[in-house]
């Protein structure tokens, strides 16, 4: 069996209060649900194993874009300059990354790397 190419790669937290929200943002992508690869760990993209998960990942799906996310309220501790190290990180791998941070209020905000003052809210 070859590589599967699938749409995206999406790394979320493994919090199960951000199924519903991560299932909110592929459809605002435009992202088949059956078309993305989830990885889902603790932290999300600030999960400290994420490096040899998601080369393992990009390795075989080859996705069209790999989209890299952690949660404001995270009990894992995430924190908005690991989600841009591991932008830094998935960068060796891939050139089509998007970043997002989950909001407590339900919606989330895309951030530019390096981190743009405007970024795109959603709620």
């Amino acid at each position: 069996m070859g590589n599967i190419v699938c749409r995206a790669c999406l790394v979320r937290c493994g919090d199960q209060r951000l199924h519903q929200l991560a299932r909110r943002l592929l459809v605002d992508l435009e992202i088949p649900e059956d078309a993305c690869h989830v990885i889902a760990v603790p932290g999300g993209a600030a999960y400290a194993g994420l490096a040899t998960l998601l080369q393992t990942v990009l390795s075989l799906c080859r996705p069209e874009q790999t989209i890299l996310t952690i949660h404001e309220d995270c009990l894992a501790g995430a924190v908005h300059q690991q989600l841009l190290d591991a932008y830094a990180m998935a960068r060796q791998h891939t050139d089509r990354i998007r970043m997002f941070v989950f909001k407590s209020e339900g919606g989330w905000e895309e951030i530019q790397y390096p981190a743009a003052e405007e970024a795109a809210s959603h709620v």
